[in-house]
């Protein structure tokens, strides 16, 4: 697996190397994925598929991911924002 660079700011290449992941971990690098995609209604993702990305994530980034305010925003956009 690619190790990515941390996010200093919330921008396109984040949300390119968020898209990534989930291709990765779907397996399903034909998913239109946008800054406002909803991860559960429009990526059609189950909460294991979100435990691996966030782990990935976490582990990619060395930051955590805060749960409660990713549970406000459950969109790509949202995600990145959680990144602490």
């Amino acid at each position: 697996m690619e190790v990515y660079p941390p996010p200093q700011n919330r921008s396109y290449m984040d949300v390119q190397l968020l898209k990534k992941i989930i291709w990765e971990v779907t397996g399903n690098e034909k998913l239109e994925i946008q800054k406002h995609s909803k991860l559960y209604d429009d990526l059609g993702l189950c909460s294991f598929d979100m435990m691996v990305i966030i782990g990935l994530l976490e582990d990619k980034y060395k930051k955590s991911v805060d749960i409660k305010c990713f549970s406000n925003d459950l969109t790509v956009e949202g995600l990145l924002n959680s990144i602490h």
